[in-house]
């Protein structure tokens, strides 16, 4: 079977004016380069057709496309990565789980996509079974908004998975003033940051000493024992003493 294709984009342009360069990747470990391309594929099979468009610059957008050949008896998978605000999250690799949790290797069946510049994605050419579909982004957390998982194919495509994803929380830890004399106090400034829509529970160590005019060391010299203090940093706005996600501690 020898079953020809053409994909190709119409009009391409940069705002900036600068030249584009296209980079195609054709479903079948095989790639491309220039405005159009011919491929044909011997088998049926569902094959996911992407072109890069790149201005050199750091301008880059992503489109993929979808090429039925025949009449194939696989299946596959369709959704989106976003952020909280409903924006793409594109260049991020989606995988049906066939991956080893404690080595990380790949097992046989394993299938991956990125997605492409509207966050979306397409899995394809999978035998009816269950797949826990799954990404990562780094930095972030990741949840599926759908209800069903694992993700299960019997004789029909599966369509409308979403991945949310938003940033981990990260807390900074400050002192109000660098440089005291002994005897004077400072204030500990914990500022947080991802969202803020629960509190945020921190443990944090007081530790180390110094002598007039020096540093403070990383060694406990002292003899009182420090044990780890909980603090929950709350929302935005949560009594007088926040303020902007800031905590400060006397």
């Amino acid at each position: 079977m020898n079953l020809p294709a053409e994909s190709g984009i119409g009009q391409t342009s940069d705002p900036d004016g600068n030249e584009l360069s296209l980079f195609w990747t054709l479903g079948d470990g095989t790639f491309g380069s220039g405005d159009h391309q011919t491929k044909s594929w011997k088998t049926p099979g569902q094959n996911v057709v992407s072109c890069e468009a790149s201005d050199g610059v750091g301008g880059l957008v992503t489109r993929q496309l979808l090429v039925v050949v025949g009449h194939p008896t696989t299946l596959l998978i369709q959704g989106r990565l976003i952020y909280e605000d409903g924006a793409p999250v594109a260049g991020v690799l989606v995988n049906n789980g066939k991956i080893d949790s404690e080595s990380g290797i790949m097992l046989p069946g394993f299938v991956s996509a990125k997605t492409d510049s509207d966050g979306a994605f397409i899995l394809s050419n999978f035998n009816p079974d269950d797949y826990r579909v799954s990404t990562s982004v780094y930095g972030c957390n990741v949840q599926r908004t759908d209800a069903f998982e694992p993700v299960h194919l019997d004789s029909t495509n599966v369509a409308g998975i979403q991945f949310i994803t938003a940033p981990l929380p990260r807390v900074a830890v400050e002192f109000e003033r660098s440089s005291i004399n002994e005897g004077e106090t400072t204030q500990i400034v914990f500022t947080r940051s991802g969202s803020t829509k629960e509190p945020l529970p921190l443990e944090f160590l007081v530790s180390g000493s110094a002598g007039m005019g020096q540093d403070s060391n990383s060694v406990r010299t002292n003899l009182i024992d420090f044990s780890p203090v909980g603090i929950p940093i709350p929302p935005w706005s949560d009594g007088q003493r926040y303020y902007r996600g800031r905590r400060v501690l006397p």
